[in-house]
């Protein structure tokens, strides 16, 4: 799973718009793009934070554990970036390491 956050978190990095199948981009307007994911997926957002360049990246994650990342640039744009199933949350320990932004 650590692989997957990792991958999308690069190609969020990286890419304005995800390829999605037959060479698509999965873009669009951020308020349709979450109606469409929660309407055919049961999908909402769980988690949210804006990275380096401005773009703000979100997870989205139905009961069942399919979940979705999009990015949306400063100009509006969302994008999917990454898409899977069986996501868990994990709980966070009691007491856990300081790091860096403690």
């Amino acid at each position: 799973m650590r692989t997957v956050l990792a991958a999308a978190l690069g190609a969020a990095f990286f890419v304005a718009a995800a390829p999605a199948a037959h060479g698509q981009a999965a873009c669009g307007d951020r308020a349709e793009i979450l109606a469409q994911l929660a309407r055919m997926h049961g999908e909402w957002p769980r988690a949210i934070g804006r990275l380096g360049n401005g773009n703000v990246i979100e997870l989205l994650v139905a009961d069942n554990g399919g979940w979705t990342m999009i990015v949306t640039t400063p100009a509006g744009t969302t994008c999917a970036v990454a898409a899977g199933d069986s996501w868990t949350f994990t709980p966070v320990p009691p007491e856990r390491p300081r790091g860096r932004g403690s």
